[in-house]
């Protein structure tokens, strides 16, 4: 059954700030899932939906500030994969000011074909491609607000990845020779997000579109 135009409203009132007697929600999870590279797999977590402060503003009387969020969810697959996540949207200044970030981890088997086109040919195998695999990326984004719409800001975009328990095909590979098992890289970029969405984290209407862009 759908909600009438007037309960839209409701939901997406009640999803802004002024539930002033619920600062702190927590609302975990469970659930299976599949990927090609991971297999079957089981993540759990929870969402943590929390109230900001209207950051300078002497008078907050009526001031609705979007709930921030901040997702922890971590998840164990069949092939022995482990990764873990964490995800921030928080809302700051009355909306004039968002803050995200996104922090990942992740422990898995991996297979590594080199680099090219004719290096993609190799076999698949534990003596050819395999690998085992540890991740970091951390992106921390910071938006300002220019128009009812429009919010522009810096972005970092942080990452490493480690191999160990490497194939003697991986081994052999030049590339691998060159580089070694440890590889760290970073950016720094920026942010254009337009979004007209009553609520980001539980949209009822509007639209929202961002352009992310590191270097």
């Amino acid at each position: 059954a759908s909600l009438p135009a007037a309960g839209l409203a409701a939901q997406a009132v009640e999803d802004s700030v002024p539930a002033k007697e619920k600062k702190l929600l927590i609302t975990p999870f469970a659930a299976p899932g599949y990927t090609p590279e991971q297999g079957g797999l089981l993540t759990a977590g929870a969402l943590i939906s929390f109230r900001t402060r209207p950051l300078f503003k002497k008078d907050t009387t009526g001031v609705l500030v979007q709930r921030s969020t901040v997702t922890f969810n971590g998840s164990y697959s069949t092939t022995g994969a482990i990764t873990a996540n964490v995800k921030l949207s928080s809302f700051w200044a009355g909306d004039n000011l968002r803050v995200f970030a996104d922090f990942a981890v992740k422990e898995m088997p991996d297979h590594y074909w080199g680099v090219g086109y004719e290096a993609g040919k190799a076999p698949e195998g534990d003596s050819t491609t395999a690998y085992q695999r540890t991740s970091l990326s951390f992106v921390p984004k910071v938006l300002w607000r220019l128009s009812p719409a429009t919010l522009v800001g810096p972005a970092l975009d942080i990452n490493s990845t480690t191999a160990s328990e490497v194939s003697p095909g991986m081994a052999a590979d030049p590339y691998y020779q060159q580089y070694g098992p440890e590889n760290q890289n970073s950016g720094l970029g920026g942010v254009f997000q337009y979004d007209t969405r009553d609520v980001a984290a539980n949209a009822w209407q509007h639209v929202a579109f961002s352009v992310d862009r590191t270097t």
